[in-house]
């Protein structure tokens, strides 16, 4: 016998929204900026308020010490106070304390099948509604049509502040149990689907639903609910709350209330663009860790209204989209609609076309990213871009990618996006992600398809860090986005399921590839470059390694003639270095030699090029240097090496106090120059501060090599992103290795008995009289800019407090592998 379903709880309207801030006073400010009235407080819980009935729209609460923002649920006045008593019967429902509420009554918690509330609440004291909605318009506000000029001897006038909220409108958010929570709305509510959206891949998987209040032939709003479909998977980052809608009473004073948050300095995500389901003009905002929107002159609908059914494609059949065929030296097209396969939604690129008399369509440069396509370079960074050749400054250029002006006056196009999640692409930002990989792979296919009059079929990748690394920041977008600094607190291990979803096989790249890595990258980009190239599938590829700083190579000109030439060769066929034929050098680097100081451009290029077949470099003798305990490096067998004995140092050492032994070798006696990966093998321990507690530690491991030359002084060189207070120097090469005492697979086929520290690639000249010397520590030393490894959840004292030991007798060794590329 099936079970009986349980009654139907009936809802009047959707009430308010719970959310919990780690910033009360952070939260107030931009509230009053966006129209909400505080209506009560206490210590840890403020209730915000429309003009409408309701008492109030907005529960901000404290957030928990450490736990960060969080979306708590929803509530909605019951229909009849037996509505209410149902609602208090279901399995798991909770009585609210409603006794500090404005309004009181009684109201009831439910959980949802995502984890998030669904209060009903019944006997509220509902406030006075105002004779007329309140505007911004104080004068006039008849709108004169071009044939009906109904407002006549009249202005409009419109008072400058923040657009009053009416009411909350709908609410939305994103599930991996998509179905699951459809079904559980709609059988426990008299919720009903307006709109459904079906994914433009699969015309029976549904992806998204607007839900309304049925309340028969009463006209209610178009939905009060949106339920989208997120990623499966364990800890799935689409399972949260997307946005908050809140009514104003027109659109002039949406759009006053738009521009008093400008004003404000506030964030805008997307907007203002009009709605195809529910037809509100609202744009998104930042809304202090949350996004959340004003509408106006929404749809309402009643149950004559059936269902419909649609493919998910543009959200919004008006916004910010322009072209400039004019203004500029090439023509320029704002926020062009993309419309997405791979999942609902939308993105916004910015198009940027050669002007010309004669050909009309041109191979495409395509760059998706968070850094926000419309903000200006010199807005982003603008010492920065003081410092770029002119030739590569125009109007819209942009941090780390190619800048528009140029790359158009030598026949390219270029398509530059809003990641998802971020500046005019609505949706939830997960860089690095999976979905990320296919919102890009769906706007490459835009860009090369023969529908863009401007497109011939051919496409490339250009770009600096991030928008180098999606040819295959945090900080401003917390509601839309997930937050990488936390997520690698979180997921502390490689092989959890959080790295696989990120994770591909780089031999599944076949195109031809420019990789152009920077010594100086030690904390940031270096490995990438290198292992990227190793390990490309690609028949043709190349391997550039340079000096310098993050920013300016990229625009310069001896970087810029490489890329045009590499980019014509394989794009227009014009092939002036060999890049088809295999005569361009397949590995090319500069020699770092002397010191000739850092963060100096000009001294630096003094460091000359050289050519080589192959990475690793073919002939590489490495050399293995033998730690001593007497703090040596010699490269032949001492007999020190097999006396027992042990050197030790504090655990959790910090840049400002750095716990470390060093080793150094003697004296060079003729020029050697070292090019490549280097290696490090120690015999470690770690020991608790109290030696009766056995409890098993952690211990964390940091590589320098450091070139001391004749003088005695170390050579620095410049770094991408270097020590704030040290203008950027760094040492030769760095490198972080974690023990861990956690249970090991030898299954797995990445399993070792022990694992090589592996430091990053490097290159140095070590003269005749100079040195290298080896740094061990248990933190952070000089060189390690701004990727510090202090994070108190990453490396807690409970786990890693105490000393660390390198130990010395036969059968443990410790050495340094160098590559030595001969003399010099």
């Amino acid at each position: 016998m099936g079970s009986i379903a349980p009654p139907l709880i009936r809802l009047e309207r959707l009430s308010f929204v719970i959310y919990e801030h780690p910033d009360l006073d952070a939260f107030r400010s931009y509230a009053k900026d966006f129209g909400l009235e505080e209506a009560s407080s206490s210590s840890n819980e403020v209730f915000f308020a429309g003009y409408g009935r309701d008492p109030f729209v907005y529960i901000a609460r404290a957030a928990d010490p450490g736990s960060g923002k969080r979306f708590v649920g929803a509530g909605f006045c019951a229909e009849t106070e037996d509505d209410f008593k149902k609602a208090s019967g279901r399995h798991g429902a909770q009585q609210v304390n409603t006794a500090n509420r404005p309004g009181g009554g009684q109201a009831v918690s439910i959980t949802d099948l995502n984890g998030f509330v669904v209060e009903v609440c019944w006997g509220q004291k509902e406030k006075k509604l105002p004779p007329h909605g309140v505007s911004s318009v104080v004068e006039g506000g008849v709108v004169n049509g071009a044939l009906n000029k109904a407002r006549v001897g009249e202005f409009t006038r419109m008072q400058e502040g923040p657009a009053a909220v009416h009411k909350l409108g709908h609410f939305g958010y994103n599930t991996d149990k998509f179905e699951e929570t459809c079904e559980w709305y709609t059988k426990n509510f008299n919720i009903y689907p307006t709109d459904v959206l079906w994914a433009p891949s699969d015309k029976n998987l549904d992806v998204a639903a607007f839900y309304r209040l049925d309340r028969g032939k009463e006209f209610v709003d178009h939905h009060c609910l949106l339920i989208a479909r997120g990623e499966k998977g364990e800890d799935a980052p689409n399972t949260t709350v997307h946005h908050s809608s809140f009514e104003v009473e027109d659109l002039d004073t949406q759009m006053m209330g738009h521009q008093h948050l400008l004003d404000a300095g506030h964030k805008l995500l997307w907007g203002i663009g009009r709605h195809v389901h529910g037809s509100q003009p609202s744009p998104d905002w930042l809304f202090v860790h949350f996004i959340v929107e004003h509408y106006a002159d929404g749809d309402v609908v009643n149950d004559e209204l059936p269902t419909a059914k649609f493919e998910a494609g543009h959200m919004a059949v008006w916004d910010r989209s322009s072209i400039d065929a004019d203004s500029f030296d090439y023509i320029f097209e704002q926020n062009v609609n993309v419309p997405l396969k791979c999942q609902a939604g939308t993105i916004r690129a910015n198009v940027y076309r050669p002007k010309t008399s004669t050909a009309t369509r041109f191979p495409v440069l395509v760059t998706y990213g968070p850094y926000g396509k419309d903000v200006p370079y010199s807005r982003f960074h603008p010492n920065s871009f003081a410092e770029l050749d002119e030739e590569q400054k125009s109007p819209h250029s942009a941090w780390e990618t190619p800048d528009p002006g140029f790359w158009t006056r030598h026949g390219y196009a270029i398509v530059r996006a809003d990641e998802v999640g971020l500046g005019q692409s609505p949706g939830f930002m997960d860089t690095m992600s999976r979905s990320t990989s296919q919102c890009f792979a769906d706007l490459i296919e835009w860009a090369a398809d023969s529908d863009r009059a401007w497109s011939n079929g051919k496409f490339g990748l250009l770009g600096v860090s991030y928008y180098a690394g999606r040819d295959r920041a945090p900080g401003e977008l917390e509601a839309s986005r997930n937050d990488q600094r936390l997520d690698n607190e979180r997921y502390a291990f490689y092989d959890h399921e959080y790295y696989a979803s990120r994770d591909y096989n780089m031999s599944d790249i076949k195109v031809p590839l420019l990789s152009v890595g920077n010594w100086g990258g030690i904390a940031l980009h270096l490995r990438g470059n290198v292992e990227g190239y190793i390990n490309a599938g690609s028949a043709v590829k190349y391997l550039r390694l340079i000096t310098g700083r993050h920013d300016l190579p990229f625009y310069g000109k001896e970087g810029v003639e490489m890329q045009l030439s590499f980019l014509n060769a394989f794009l227009k066929g014009i092939d002036d270095q060999g890049w088809t034929t295999g005569k361009a050098s397949t590995v090319a680097y500069k020699i770092r030699k002397g010191n000739p100081g850092y963060n100096t451009p000009q001294a630096e290029s003094s460091f000359e090029w050289r050519t080589q077949p192959a990475w690793p470099i073919p002939g590489t003798a490495y050399t293995r240097y033998w730690l001593t305990s007497s703090g040596g490096l010699q490269r032949n067998d001492h007999e020190e090496l097999r006396t027992a004995a042990k050197l030790s140092y504090k655990t959790l050492g910090t840049l400002a106090d750095p716990q470390l032994l060093e080793f150094s070798t003697p004296p060079f006696t003729q020029a050697t120059e070292i090019t490549g990966h280097v290696t490090a093998r120690l015999s470690v321990s770690a020991t608790r501060e109290d030696s009766q507690d056995l409890t098993p530690m952690d211990m964390d491991v940091f590589v320098t090599l450091r070139h001391i030359v004749r003088s005695g002084e170390e050579a620095l060189h410049t770094g991408t992103v270097g020590d704030p207070n040290n203008a950027k120097a760094v040492p030769i090469v760095k490198g972080w290795l974690r023990v861990s005492l956690r249970q090991t697979n030898p299954d797995d086929p990445r399993h070792q008995a022990w694992h090589p520290h592996q430091i990053w690639p490097t290159n140095v000249i070590v003269e005749e009289g100079g040195r290298l010397k080896l740094e061990v520590a248990s933190g952070d030393t000089q060189g390690v800019g701004l990727f510090r490894h202090d994070s108190s959840a990453d490396r807690p004292a409970q786990r890693f407090a105490g000393m660390n030991h390198i130990h010395f007798e036969d059968g443990l060794e410790n050495w340094l592998l160098l590559p030595e590329v001969g003399s010099s």
